[in-house]
């Protein structure tokens, strides 16, 4: 193997994806004769024909599109890589596109990109709160946030929040002529709102006692956001992030249901398509980490750090906040 094979492995790339040795040399700023007499010592290397030639048109071989498969990942985390040392010198510039659930960023996400936009003028953004199917690859996020457990993924999860407090809500109009809940057992006799990543049971502790108990009811979600006008119709008792449902409370559309209890465990992920991330993500998820360490969620507790990664997703590197 000479010394060429990862430049030509990138040249290859480019014509696979152009279909034509004219437009990828025109792409690359180099002769078409150069380019075709690369890729021609790439295939005498390999020992394969890649592509199937013609005065017309380009097209690859079945070796050819194995290879561009394989090829395409690793040329764009080597663009990525260098895109990233050379960014480390200038500030960070581009778009971002961040799926976010509606109701975080209704309560406090908002404020802290108004707050990671003043400290980067050069970035733009893009959000997409109906997170009813996560394709980051596909859809082109650059990051995500995301409330409770994720199916097994070749994305990159990092739990970056254990502790997010969680409680029970019920509007007025489901709870009038119902006996309330006094203890989490009393939920089997309820509707309970549900929320598919949370699944079909509810592991709550007050502190001391520590219940599972199979909930019911006429509604399953797979968008949070869907989870609170649910509540405020009075579809049954939900789960809501503390500052959602107290300022629900506040003006009487919801009340606390078994004050006192919540989920043993609950957390937010932040996302992102590869561990390898291209500056404007690194400093999007430092910025946001650190949020994560201080922010207050409500009566009942803090968000605090945690460096587990969910079950199935690669471990992404250890992220320091800035100073």
């Amino acid at each position: 193997m000479d010394g060429d094979w990862l430049r030509d492995m990138g040249l290859f790339v480019a014509v696979g994806q152009e279909r034509s040795f004219g437009r990828a040399a025109a792409a690359l700023g180099m002769p078409s004769s150069t380019l075709s007499r690369r890729i021609a010592a790439l295939e005498k290397e390999l020992g394969l024909r890649l592509l199937n030639r013609s005065t017309r048109r380009v097209e690859l071989t079945e070796e050819g599109a194995t290879y561009l498969a394989r090829a395409e990942r690793i040329v764009e985390e080597a663009r990525m890589a260098y895109e990233d040392l050379r960014d480390r010198k200038t500030k960070p510039r581009g778009h971002l596109r961040i799926s976010i659930p509606l109701r975080l960023a209704e309560a406090v996400a908002v404020h802290w990109f108004a707050e990671f936009a003043r400290l980067y003028p050069d970035l733009t953004f893009e959000f997409d709160t109906a997170q009813t199917r996560l394709e980051m690859i596909a859809d082109h996020f650059d990051a995500a946030l995301v409330f409770g457990a994720l199916p097994d993924s070749q994305l990159n999860v990092r739990r970056v929040t254990s502790g997010v407090t969680l409680s029970l809500f019920a509007a007025p109009s489901y709870l009038a002529g119902r006996e309330p809940p006094a203890h989490p057992r009393d939920l089997a006799q309820h509707d309970c709102v549900r929320l598919t990543q949370l699944g079909d049971s509810w592991s709550l502790t007050n502190g001391r006692e520590q219940v599972t108990i199979n909930i019911t009811g006429r509604f399953t979600c797979d968008n949070g956001s869907l989870i609170l006008p649910l509540a405020v119709d009075g579809m049954g008792i939900v789960l809501l992030f503390d500052p959602l449902g107290d300022a629900e409370v506040t003006n009487g559309r919801l009340a606390r249901v078994l004050p006192g209890w919540h989920p043993v465990e609950t957390y937010l992920s932040i996302i992102t398509p590869s561990r390898l991330m291209p500056a404007k993500t690194r400093v999007l998820i430092d910025f946001l980490t650190a949020k994560l360490r201080t922010v207050t969620s409500g009566p009942g507790g803090t968000i605090a750090p945690d460096p587990a990664v969910t079950r199935g997703a690669r471990a992404a590197p250890d992220i320091k906040p800035p100073p």
